[in-house]
């Protein structure tokens, strides 16, 4: 997951800042602001209502303090044995430029720059967001939005481990694999600058363990059996070198690359 301070005057805090008291604006008859606490609060309620438990908080303010991000991981949600965590992000604000929103799925970029959304299966919704309206604290306000995301996790968990299960399964030759990267160029997944990138990552990654030392730590026997889930990792392994230029950007074109591989080779 990706909780990034980045604008200017952006940082990370504790709760202590993120939930002071001094800054939060009036309520007046057709704006009513959702405290930082209270909106953490209210996630955190409903989690546990849900049988679900955050840990791993992580929050950010920006805009002179009037904007907060956040980050969670979803305690026993992982999947996939383990190598996948289900994460939810957070955004609020006392200025009105954010509504009361959280986002979940396998992965999630916050940002501070105002890029908020998750990846995982674009058939279920994954983002809802509430304005600082008189109704937000109402029964069929924000916490009703919240219950009802709620509700979706498990299913959402479910597709998932049909997704890479379903990946592991579909075996898949070299010249597959080529021709798929072609493919996946072609509808813009990734640059074409790195079809070569990638395929050299598929040989390296189906080949036998490394012998040069160096290159030990850039192999994975997870990622060795000759399949699309191992197709799919070689993709995530480039993306990794442009987190640190480009978390957005990067983070976006994986979103594009779980959705090419679901219409490739698990709803087919």
């Amino acid at each position: 997951m990706s909780l990034m301070m980045s604008s200017k005057g952006a940082r990370f805090v504790g709760r202590e800042e993120a939930f002071r008291t001094d800054i939060i604006p009036a309520k007046t008859s057709t704006y009513c602001p959702v405290t930082n606490s209270e909106f953490v609060e209210m996630i955190n309620r409903v989690s546990i209502e849900h049988g679900l438990s955050l840990e791993n908080e992580k929050l950010g303010l920006a805009g002179k303090d009037l904007q907060m991000f956040g980050t969670y991981t979803v305690k026993g949600k992982d999947f996939f044995g383990g190598k996948i965590n289900l994460v939810l992000g957070i955004a609020n604000s006392y200025d009105k430029t954010l509504p009361a929103k959280v986002c979940w799925g396998q992965k999630v970029m916050v940002c501070s720059n105002l890029s908020f959304f998750a990846y995982g299966d674009e058939r279920i919704k994954s983002v809802i967001r509430h304005k600082h309206t008189n109704r937000v604290l109402n029964t069929d306000g924000l916490y009703y939005r919240l219950n009802k995301a709620m509700e979706q996790v498990d299913h959402f968990v479910r597709e998932q481990e049909k997704f890479c299960e379903r990946l592991k399964e579909r075996s898949i030759t070299k010249e597959e694999a080529y021709a798929t990267i072609i493919r996946s160029a072609r509808e813009n997944v990734i640059n074409k600058t790195n079809i070569l990138s990638v395929a050299d990552n598929w040989d390296f990654q189906t080949e036998n363990y490394p012998e040069d030392e160096d290159q030990y730590e850039n192999w994975y026997s997870d990622f060795r059996s000759k399949d699309c889930y191992s197709l799919f990792n070689c993709y995530t392994e480039q993306e990794k070198k442009r987190i640190e230029r480009n978390p957005v950007s990067a983070s976006l074109d994986t979103l594009k690359l779980t959705e090419f591989f679901n219409k490739e080779f698990v709803m087919n």
